[in-house]
């Protein structure tokens, strides 16, 4: 007697290696997204703490006068008489999105989507020379997890 096809325990061996293997190349193709979402979002968090940086370092550098914090610390910097755009100036956070409000439009958004502030703090310094402390903690989330970095940035005041 001829036998032809495959045994029992020869099919569930192979489907059994054969699940594995599928197993195997469904996990590392699920560990390659995260990564690979993990990196965007840091691209987007180093992005946005570079556009931030300049775009305030420029407002504060071209300010006439800033006119909170007069002392101390806030949570939002005021500008007037800058060099930018006519009319004061206010930079503040709402619902973790940085803003950039002026008389002439309507409060634009410094953070994209997706890039969360969480504090802002600025804070004016004495000293020579003095200045403003920006620090500005932003955090992306990455799938299972959050990544924060907090940006702080000195600005001296040239005017006073």
């Amino acid at each position: 007697m001829k036998r032809s096809g495959f045994t029992l325990v020869e099919v569930l061996l192979y489907v059994t290696l054969f699940a594995i293997t599928m197993g195997t190349l469904a996990s590392i193709y699920a560990n390659n997204l995260a990564t690979d979402r993990l990196a965007r979002r840091e691209q987007d968090l180093n992005e946005t703490r570079y556009m931030v940086t300049s775009q305030l370092r420029e407002l504060v550098e071209s300010a006439g006068q800033i006119t909170s914090p007069a002392s101390g610390s806030a949570t939002t910097l005021e500008i007037d008489g800058n060099g930018i755009t006519d009319g004061p100036v206010s930079v503040f956070v709402t619902d973790g999105v940085l803003y950039l409000d002026t008389i002439s439009q309507a409060p634009a958004p410094l953070t994209p989507p997706g890039v969360s502030v969480d504090e802002f703090t600025v804070t004016r310094t004495a000293g020579s020379p003095p200045g403003l402390d920006l620090s500005i903690t932003l955090s992306v989330n990455a799938g299972t997890r959050t990544i924060s970095d907090v940006l702080t940035l000195f600005v001296a005041l040239r005017y006073e």
